[in-house]
């Protein structure tokens, strides 16, 4: 959320204490990681050697355009510009325009193209390989940072993945009737695979009741895993209710 926008803003030259950035919508062609395939996803530490010239290029891209914009307005060739923070200045008089007496120019019918040569040789940054704060710090300590477990859509449930005791155990059975008879539970829907999905499923684990001899080894309760074991441990079922509290007290009441 900082280095990749700074990697645009470094080459447009633009001025970084006035960037704001927007979290880019589900567009997986678009937005896709070149480092991980082309899918829209982060980790590994590859979103920034996946995009690192691509949004090079993308802000030199932009930086040229701004250029062709205002070399009539300043009339002088583009050739006789520069840019710095935020501004397009004319060499050989110091004339100044900012970026933002650009924004309602229209662009070029032939918009300019970048090249690898025509990024910024390390020594002229501004910003890469400078101490930036990161800017999704204030709002995570703040808590004002919106996450995926906030969302919220109208009539959406939240599920709770009730797992195995130990890894690859699979219920012989799933009596779900006294957790259904819980207000506001749903379904509770067997995971026959060993595995699910859930709106909660990184932070909230389901605990069971378990009968004698319905699973390879005693069932203690309540069960609360972590996920060291890379396959993750198996699922049992998955329960869907109208409140994040319901899941809890109805996961209780479902007996393997």
């Amino acid at each position: 959320m900082t280095a990749l926008p700074l990697l645009i803003a470094e080459e447009m030259d633009a001025d970084w204490s006035k960037v704001r950035v927007v979290q880019a919508p589900a567009d997986m062609k678009t937005f896709g990681n070149p480092a991980f395939g082309g899918f829209q996803n982060t980790g590994g530490s590859r979103s920034t050697a996946g995009f690192y010239d691509k949004l090079r290029l993308i802000g030199a891209q932009a930086r040229a355009v701004i250029l062709t914009c205002a070399a009539p307005i300043l009339r002088v060739p583009v050739s006789e510009l520069s840019t710095e923070a935020g501004f397009v200045v004319t060499r050989k008089t110091g004339r100044k325009i900012s970026y933002a007496q650009l924004a309602n120019v229209r662009r070029p019918a032939a918009v300019p193209e970048a090249t690898i040569a025509d990024l910024k040789a390390p020594e002229r940054w501004r910003l890469i390989g400078h101490d930036v704060p990161r800017l999704d710090i204030p709002s995570k300590v703040n808590g004002s940072a919106p996450f995926g477990i906030d969302a919220r859509q109208p009539g959406m449930l939240h599920g709770l993945v009730l797992r195995a005791p130990v890894q690859g155990e699979a219920p012989v059975s799933i009596d779900d009737k006294a957790a259904k008879a819980v207000p506001g539970t749903v379904a509770v829907v067997p995971c026959l695979t060993g595995s699910a999905s859930s709106p909660r499923h990184h932070g909230v684990r389901g605990s069971a009741r378990c009968t004698e001899g319905d699973m390879d080894h005693e069932c203690p309760r309540p069960t609360i895993r972590q996920r060291s074991d890379p396959r993750g441990v198996s699922a049992i079922a998955t329960i869907h209710t109208k409140a994040v509290s319901i899941s809890r007290d109805a996961a209780t009441w479902v007996v393997v």
